[in-house]
């Protein structure tokens, strides 16, 4: 199944096009692509207007004993130096990772950075992580089922996202909505990139009238989104936010208090990240109780089976969530829920459900970054 293409504030593809080519042209702009996790939205950048012959795979061999050997092959590296000469060119190196996969994504994402190192120009180089998934180890719960790997990742987990994005390049780089804004944490994050204008345009024809109220899962998140959401919409947006509080369990977030009134407005709840659907499926039920004409979930990161499936049998008229995670690598990972996922998707593909593509965002976010880089 593939994402459908929506582009901000509204323009056709031409204009996109267009928009992108005053800052950097789009024959100039070059992508080397992890071979594993980023094909799908490899394949968006070229929907979008990326030659097909400027996107380059690092190479991949692996052999019986478990080992890889990433590598660029020598073709590929006469023609991306060669690119590399010319002073207008620009490179994304796209990486990323998946939920249930990601401490070998992780290492492929490294591997990819260390190969691609010799061939390209630091300088006139962005890296760009499509999905930077939690690491933690397995753990238990009191009642001796286990957590998820990806909940509420620990300090020490964000220390080595951030120096495997780093290196080798000892640069900056961008994570699609990241997990964390502590500069602390992430120290050599250049910019996180948020796919909101591309929810914004999902709003504006669900709900045309843009009579918008923000629900969002906390107090930080009402107050960053509101200010994204005010900006994209040319407008003030009502705010209303949950309080949280966690249980003694792993990923046992429960809503304690909700605050403000969304009576009368079509609500968008709002979260860079969902593993259960359970916040935003409670949120989706309060602003009904208080009123609410209408609700939108919006998820960037749908990262297991289970929360769509629950948010797609929650009483939301709309759900939004982004490829950054293949929705096809998705129902692969639950046999139990696969079938019946399956039968909701496609029963509320193009109605209730709105799966997006990550590439606009990526593509204009990195097209800002790299023109400034000289």
């Amino acid at each position: 199944m593939k994402a459908e293409i929506v582009l901000p504030d509204g323009l056709t593809l031409k204009e996109f096009r267009e928009r992108l080519e005053k800052k950097v042209g789009l024959n100039d702009l070059f992508v080397v692509c992890q071979p594993t996790a980023v094909q799908h939205v490899a394949e968006d950048l070229e929907r979008l207007g990326v030659p097909l012959k400027n996107f380059f795979e690092v190479g991949l061999d692996a052999f019986g004993d478990g080992e890889k050997r990433f590598y660029v092959s020598h073709e590929d590296a006469a023609a991306l130096k060669k690119a590399a000469s010319r002073e207008e060119t620009r490179f994304i190196i796209l990486v990323g990772t998946r939920p249930f996969q990601q401490a070998e994504d992780w290492l492929d994402a490294f591997f990819t950075l260390e190969a691609a190192q010799p061939v390209l120009p630091t300088k006139r180089t962005v890296v760009v992580c499509t999905y930077a998934a939690y690491l933690r180890g397995h753990r238990k719960t009191k009642d001796g089922k286990g957590g998820h790997v990806f909940a509420s990742e620990p300090l020490a987990a964000q220390v080595f996202v951030d120096k495997i994005l780093s290196r080798p390049f000892n640069s900056r780089y961008c994570i699609v909505t990241p997990h964390t804004k502590e500069k602390s944490v992430l120290g050599r994050l250049l910019k996180p990139f948020y796919p909101l204008p591309v929810f914004v345009e999902v709003v504006r024809r669900a709900y045309p009238s843009l009579n918008i109220s923000l629900f969002a899962p906390d107090e930080e998140a009402s107050i960053t989104v509101r200010a994204e959401l005010n900006r994209a919409l040319g407008r003030k947006v009502n705010t209303a936010y949950v309080k949280k509080f966690r249980g003694a369990g792993i990923d046992k977030t429960k809503a304690e208090e909700f605050v403000g009134n969304v009576s009368g407005t079509n609500v968008l709840c709002f979260d860079d990240l969902t593993s259960t659907g359970g916040s935003l499926a409670r949120t989706v039920d309060k602003s009904l109780q208080q009123g609410a004409k209408g609700v939108m979930v919006g998820v960037t990161h749908m990262v297991t089976l289970a929360a769509l499936v629950r948010l797609l049998e929650s009483r939301a008229n709309h759900v939004v969530f982004t490829n950054s995670i293949d929705l096809n690598y998705l129902l692969s990972t639950n046999r139990k829920l696969s079938r019946k996922a399956t039968q909701l998707v496609r029963r509320h593909l193009g109605g209730k459900l709105h799966y997006v593509s990550v590439a606009p965002t990526i593509l204009e976010e990195s097209v800002k970054v790299l023109a400034k880089r000289k």
